[in-house]
């Protein structure tokens, strides 16, 4: 009599069925536990830049907190900040620097003077 062959699972097959689910389980807690210790990283890393934001006399306040802008908000700083870094690359004098403030006053200024141009 030949012995017939069962379809279905082979026995060792549940045990390391059992074994792929604990690692799994393992790797996710882990992936967990690591993205979780790399946010509060962040977060301070955010809380110190906010501070130092926030003490610099002339800095711009408006970037404490610049994580919650929408990216289009971003992208606007950053453009605005790329003309900043080309004015002061045309300066002799590496200790003069620029803000935004500064450069809208200087901005204001410039529109109010030109002619043609209606004052606000």
């Amino acid at each position: 009599m030949a012995a017939r062959k069962i379809p279905g699972p082979r026995v060792g097959a549940v045990h390391g069925s059992k074994a792929q689910k604990r690692r799994a389980i393992v790797t996710f807690l882990m992936v967990f536990l690591i993205q979780r210790a790399q946010n509060k990283e962040a977060l301070a890393l955010h809380l110190k830049l906010n501070e130092l934001v926030a003490a610099m006399e002339g800095a711009s306040n408006r970037l404490i907190d610049a994580e919650d802008l929408s990216e289009e908000e971003l992208k606007i700083l950053h453009d605005h900040y790329e003309r900043l870094t080309a004015i002061a690359s045309r300066d002799e004098e590496l200790s003069e620097s620029h803000s935004v403030e500064e450069a809208e006053e200087r901005h204001q200024r410039k529109t109010r003077t030109r002619p043609g141009k209606a004052h606000a």
